[in-house]
């Protein structure tokens, strides 16, 4: 799942530093996809606000596991990479089945704020809140490496706001091409043809019906928030 899908499950809850600890992962991830949080019996010494900014991660990556094994995720995703070797059969959409992971978590985050753009106001709220600088004094707290540019990094994601711009199928391309890019995908010319656009927009049209019952089987399978 993406940033708008995390927090759209939680998005009342009422501390600031849970719903960023549960966007942290995604950010990290896009920052250095080497990092990784440290996972601590211990946390519940820490002082409140970090004890809710772990808690927002925690769940972050339980809600990760559910979904990535829901049969929703799986059989799209089986769907997608098919798809994409069929219609380009000399081989140039290469390690389908991850771009098919990517791109449905992608558009899900689309549906969500096509529904419901208070989504994203909310959701860059509790980000300006907290603000770059304690944003990454907290994360630095649950890891082994520094992370000294991380602040900047994060303080460029909220000037730009970029998740205003998903609901440009545009947009959405581009955002794919580069996270596939980070993981040594180079061949994406593919992905600038009119085929693979009109595959995206029905696509979308497809799974947008049983995105409601997705999330209502979420909330089901995860624990209250603490």
């Amino acid at each position: 799942m993406n940033f708008i899908s995390h927090f759209s499950l939680d998005r009342f809850h009422p501390d600031s530093e849970y719903l960023v600890g549960v966007c942290i992962p995604d950010l990290l991830s896009i920052y250095n996809r080497k990092l990784r949080i440290k996972h601590l019996s211990h946390h519940l010494h820490f002082p409140l606000p970090l004890q809710k900014f772990y808690q927002g991660i925690v769940r972050h990556y339980d809600t990760d596991k559910i979904f990535h094994t829901c049969e929703f995720f799986e059989r799209e995703c089986n769907v997608v990479s098919a798809d994409l070797r069929k219609m380009f059969p000399d081989g140039s959409a290469k390690r389908s089945f991850f771009v098919a992971h990517v791109l449905i978590e992608i558009l899900i985050d689309k549906i969500l704020i096509e529904e419901d753009n208070q989504l994203v106001r909310d959701f860059y709220f509790h980000l300006h809140k907290i603000g770059a600088v304690r944003i990454t004094e907290m994360t630095q707290a649950f890891l082994d490496t520094p992370a000294s540019t991380f602040s900047g990094f994060l303080q460029k994601f909220l000037d730009n706001e970029y998740l205003y711009h998903y609901e440009s199928y545009e947009y959405i391309i581009f955002v794919l091409k580069r996270i596939v890019g980070r993981v040594g995908i180079e061949e994406t010319a593919y992905m600038d043809t009119p085929v693979f656009l009109e595959y995206l927009r029905e696509f979308e049209k497809k799974i947008k019906p049983e995105i409601g019952e997705l999330f209502v089987f979420l909330h089901k399978n995860l624990p209250k928030p603490e």
